[in-house]
This record gives structure tokens, C-alpha cells and sequence, in this order.
């Protein structure tokens, strides 16, 4: 996407106008060390940012946001224990998940997070 830019913060994430600079949103997150974030087109054409949740902070919560019009879409919690890695197909249909324990992968609707798969190692 090339009209905004994310800043990730530990406990918030900034998303500016990328042309003009001009911060938009101001997003409080749960602690993010690991700076997870992604920013998609969803299929209706807004902006999506999916990261970790501060309003219900717990172990992998995600929120899926719509940096075009500015409120929250979906809460999606993605795993027990904490997200070690999240992504959006090019296409903004869908979010990969990975826990931090590295035992599963989930896959979720885009942009209101209904669960599609669950992919555990070890079984095919």
C-alpha cells in the first residue's frame, strides 16, 4: 500500500497520510516488542491494520482496524499464548496468524476475522 505509513511503537502505532505526513490515527496497543503489525486493502477497498489489542490486553488479540474511515472492525483472538508473526494475503482477504509457540497457524476471513483454517505441526 502506498498512501500510508506505520510507525509501531512498544504501545502504540501511529498512521500518517504517506504524501502529506499528516498523522491520522493515534492506536494504543498492547505491548508489541516484537513491532507485529500488518496494513492491507480489504476487498472493499479500505485500509486494514491488524494489530495487538490494548483494549482487552491478553495473550493473542488482535484488532483489525480501518485506517481509511477510523474505527476498530474486529477483535480476532488468534492464540492462547502470544502472536510471534501475522500476515495479509496481497489481495486483503485474508490474516495468517503463528503463535509464539510455533505449534499453529491460523488463517481468518478479512476484515471481521471469522476463523477459515487452523494448520497444527506435525500434521498433514
Amino acid at each position: 500500500n502506498r498512501t500510508r505509513l506505520l510507525v509501531i511503537l512498544a504501545h502504540a502505532t501511529h498512521i500518517f497520510e504517506l504524501h502529506t505526513m499528516k498523522m491520522l490515527h493515534l492506536l494504543e496497543t498492547a505491548p508489541n516488542p516484537l513491532g507485529l503489525a500488518a496494513l492491507s486493502l480489504d476487498g472493499e477497498s479500505s485500509l486494514c491494520v491488524v494489530l495487538p489489542t490494548a483494549t482487552k490486553p491478553s495473550p493473542g488479540r488482535l484488532v483489525i482496524f480501518d485506517a481509511t474511515h477510523g474505527h476498530p472492525l474486529s477483535t480476532v483472538r488468534a492464540h492462547e499464548s502470544e502472536v510471534a508473526a501475522l500476515a495479509i494475503s496481497p489481495g486483503g482477504e485474508m490474516l495468517a496468524t503463528a503463535s509464539l509457540k510455533g505449534t499453529v497457524i491460523r488463517v481468518f476471513s478479512m476484515p471481521y476475522g471469522e476463523l477459515l483454517h487452523t494448520l497444527r505441526r506435525g500434521t498433514m
